[in-house]
């Protein structure tokens, strides 16, 4: 057994080492290796807050990662125990990683700013699998920390591939480690709720793959530490009364099962004497056939007996089809209520089945919820001061702006953006420098500031098949609304609700009007925006103030975006420079162009005229 304290010390070493690599938002991380998120607060002696993770590009894998984590942090305790426990399965079934960090941060009092990320090592695509295995083995991850445990991982890829009986065999030994571990880590991070809630605990399985893997002799051992391991934590009750109540269920749907095939063999021959007399009556009504097969077995039977007459005065008919089919009828409907009466009582042993299993698997989900009650944003916000990039360029005003969305709305709810920040640095000409920052106030973070109720978009969506998780939206004023600080945005600049909770807010139009006095008609902008150039505008135009001079320089500003930085310029010596180098650059390629194609055409080929 590998103590705690040595597992944090190589940690500690680690984070050392790799300081220099941690994945921000800011980061350009675009690469495929292992990386370690981490929880800057080791003061636990049961868990060792790490995730040990792989991705073909480390940067992206950061993004889902931590808005997992945002957007958890906006849910209210009502609504996450409601996404746990209202339903036989969890909502977050599957994706319990970032569940398992939320409650280590709720229960020792961390915040966002703690959520750490690290790359570990730069490793080729093909070699991911391994080396993820070999961190994740030396620092204990899947029993001291938030990994899940690798013979479930092996168990999911084996049932899911159609695999060859040598990995039968590899997911074995990969179980017996397991095993070991289980028993040394018992009472360690997450182990107990990996071990009860999806270790496999069955491996018959296996024999679907081969039948003679059930003779082998390291089959018979691992099936038997397994079923040694259940015993020990006593979970084998728990099994057996599942399978008790599944013995009584399965025959009673058994027999339900031959009952309603022989209610459909007796109702497919009333059906078909039927249709042979409606032919000799040469009746063509589709609806006065179906209209009799219904008043036998349906439950509004006189409707649908009196259409069914009514049918028959137009056909002038006296036949009595309920006394020449009596005999048939009857046999129907006895075996329509044996039918009733099996579903019955095999619902009934179902319903008791399921709330046994569903009474099990909320105590395991009991072990990843909080214990104890907390608020919506409880782990605050990690909002960064970015310094505004100055040129030390005299009438020169640099300005960063922070948008609430990106204002791209896929759905029928409106999604306004609006701006939430206004940092601006301006340097007149005489050596001066005004710097100010303010918070705006308006729609967004009015509702921000009163408290915006967040839920999981497809939750309570009926025809939803693979619902989106950590996928919020909010409800204002009773009404769902997306025009608010999206976890997107904050993933980006950090700011949320938290953040506006003791802030003043000024309006945008003051900003303006302050900075109006500042600058003139020679004034060189420079602007930092996070979000494109048409969300820019809306955001001027929700605020009805894209009329203003200021907003009209930004916009200007804007048109010329290039990259992340924007950049416009009113002098016309600058103008001058930018042109000569487009020129240049154009000589330069045109000649790149020219000695390209005389090397490809072997000098047959020469170029007149570059466009």
């Amino acid at each position: 057994m590998k103590s705690i304290s040595d597992v944090k010390s190589i940690i500690s070493q680690l984070i050392q080492e790799h300081s220099c690599r941690e994945i921000t938002p800011e980061t350009k991380y675009n690469v495929s290796g292992i990386y370690m998120i981490y929880i800057n607060n080791f003061h636990s002696d049961k868990i060792v807050p790490i995730y040990i993770g792989q991705s073909k590009d480390v940067q992206k894998r950061c993004k889902v990662h931590l808005n997992e984590i945002l957007a958890l942090n906006r849910l209210s305790y009502n609504n996450y125990y409601n996404y746990f426990f209202s339903k036989s399965n969890s909502f977050y079934e599957g994706r319990f990683k970032s569940c398992k960090i939320f409650k280590f941060m709720i229960e020792n009092n961390c915040t966002l700013r703690d959520v750490r990320m690290v790359l570990l090592e730069h490793v080729e695509i093909q070699d991911l699998d391994m080396k993820e295995q070999e961190y994740i083995k030396r620092l204990n991850a899947s029993y001291y920390g938030f990994n899940q445990l690798n013979s479930f991982l092996a168990y999911f890829k084996l049932r899911r591939e159609i695999a060859p009986v040598s990995e039968a065999e590899d997911f074995l030994s990969i179980v017996q480690e397991d095993i070991e571990g289980i028993y040394s880590y018992y009472d360690y991070g997450f182990t107990r709720f990996n071990f009860e809630h999806s270790f496999p605990k069955n491996i018959t399985f296996l024999l679907e793959l081969n039948e003679q893997l059930g003779d082998t002799t390291l089959f018979k051992e691992i099936k038997s530490e397994v079923d040694r391991l259940i015993r020990h934590y006593k979970l084998d009750h728990k099994i057996n009364e599942i399978q008790k109540k599944e013995k009584v269920w399965t025959p009673l749907h058994h027999q339900y099962l031959e009952a309603r095939d022989e209610y459909h063999q007796a109702f497919a021959v009333l059906r078909d004497q039927v249709r042979v007399k409606f032919k000799e009556l040469s009746f063509y009504s589709e609806n006065a056939f179906k209209s009799f097969l219904s008043s036998i077995i349906k439950d509004e039977k006189e409707i649908h007996k009196n259409d069914f007459l009514k049918y028959l005065a137009s056909k002038q008919c006296e036949l009595d089809f309920y006394s020449l089919f009596g005999e048939q009828i009857a046999v129907v409907n006895e075996k329509l209520a044996e039918k009733k009466k099996r579903d019955t009582l095999s619902d009934e042993a179902l319903d008791s089945l399921d709330e046994k299993r569903v009474e099990y698997q909320h105590d395991r989900y009991k072990m990843i919820f909080p214990s104890i009650q907390f608020e919506p944003f409880s782990l605050g916000d990690r909002v960064r001061n970015h310094p505004l990039e100055i040129e030390k360029e005299t009438n020169a005003c640099y300005i960063r702006l922070f948008i609430s969305n990106n204002g791209r709305s896929r759905g029928e709810y409106r999604k306004d953006p609006f701006i939430i920040r206004f940092d601006y640095c301006y340097l007149d000409g005489q050596g001066r420098r005004f710097e100010k920052q303010y918070y705006i106030e308006n729609e967004t973070t009015i509702n921000a500031v009163s408290g915006i109720k967040y839920i999981e978009k497809d939750f309570n969506k009926p025809f939803v098949f693979n619902p989106e998780r950590f996928s919020l939206t909010a409800v204002i004023e009773s009404e769902i609304d997306n025009s608010f600080v999206s976890v997107l945005a904050e993933y980006k600049e950090g700011i949320n609700d938290f953040t506006l909770k003791d802030k003043e807010l000024v309006q945008l139009e003051v900003v303006f009007e302050e900075l109006q006095q500042l600058v003139d008609d020679e004034t060189v902008y420079y602007l930092a925006n996070t979000e494109s150039y048409r969300c820019l505008e809306r955001s001027l135009i929700n605020e009805d103030l894209h009329r203003h001079p200021i907003a009209e320089k930004l916009l200007k500003v804007g048109k010329r975006r290039k990259g992340s930085k924007l950049k416009a310029n009113n002098g016309s010596e600058k103008l001058k420079k930018t042109e000569k180098v487009k020129v240049d650059s154009k000589i330069k390629r045109a000649e790149a162009f020219r000695e390209k194609v005389l090397a490809k055409s072997n000098n047959t080929i020469e170029v007149l005229k570059y466009v």
